[in-house]
């Protein structure tokens, strides 16, 4: 994984899922599972886990075996005949503004920045939490983040719109190089993304918001593709592998259709019922 260029996260992520199937096959070592303990551990997922994350685990395992047989490691593929999990197709669910600028107003310094980064700036956890000051460059015409760490190491340019440059001089704490936002411990390490994300949703749900911090980056598209009514143009500054991703914003973020449904013909009297 390391070698195809995979983040440090997707690598997490992936050795833990196999662990956890070891685990679930009390501990079994992985190339003597069988194709029938699979089918156990893929049907137990099914009350456990949402569709979306039982698709996540099975395709790592998947994987995990398909270049295990390539490798001549197992003389079959225990997973080749496991059925991959559907997932659904999620209409983005932006935070709504008014709830955006109560977070933003209650924040701390630091928090009040992250919920900028991603409200304004579209930024994941992880790509909030491996920022390095030497990536922001508020000197250039105009200023912009590059976005080194993001999903799929695919590196992305995102502008500074004035509210987010003038967040970003505010800062208290930005240095002049490596990573910008550090952990409050005896042994400052830099931050990790777990944190970026449940710091922020504590302060979201203390303040009585239902949204998760991932919801910000949700606003920063739909309001994106509203703005500039180019799918090309959105899908690039979210950082998207392809336009369909994208699409989903722009489904969200469509005023024509409003327009159009506003637009139909009205039966007798219903002018005063709607006044």
């Amino acid at each position: 994984m390391r070698l195809r260029g995979l983040s440090r996260d997707t690598i997490t992520q992936r050795v833990g899922v196999m662990r956890r199937l070891a685990g679930a096959c009390g501990g079994k070592p992985l190339l003597e599972i069988t194709e029938e303990e699979l089918m156990d551990w893929a049907d137990g997922l099914v009350d456990r886990l949402a569709l979306a994350t039982r698709a996540v685990y099975v395709s790592n395992v998947r994987e995990f075996y398909s270049w295990c047989y390539a490798e001549h490691r197992i003389d079959r593929d225990p997973a080749a005949n496991l059925p991959m999990p559907r997932a659904p197709r999620r209409t983005p669910r932006p935070i709504s503004e008014d709830e955006l600028v109560l977070a933003i107003d209650s924040a701390g310094v630091r928090v009040r920045l992250w919920l900028v980064l991603a409200a304004w700036c579209g930024m994941r956890a992880g790509e909030i939490a491996h920022l390095r000051a030497e990536n922001i460059r508020l000197a250039d015409d105009p200023p912009y983040i590059l976005i080194t760490h993001a999903k799929g190491n695919k590196e992305r340019v995102v502008p500074l719109s004035p509210f987010a440059e003038a967040e970003l001089r505010r800062y208290p704490r930005l240095p002049s190089r490596g990573p910008v936002f550090w952990t409050h411990e005896d042994r400052p390490r830099p931050i990790n993304p777990n944190a970026v994300s449940t710091i922020c949703n504590r302060h979201l749900h203390a303040l009585g918001i239902d949204d998760v911090f991932h919801q910000l980056r949700h606003r920063f598209g739909t309001q994106t593709q509203r703005a500039v009514r180019d799918l090309r143009v959105t899908q690039e500054l979210m950082g998207h592998s392809t336009p369909a991703t994208t699409a989903g914003y722009a489904a969200v973020a469509d005023i024509d259709k409003f327009r159009a449904v506003s637009a139909l013909p009205l039966p007798p009297g219903a002018i005063e019922a709607i006044q």
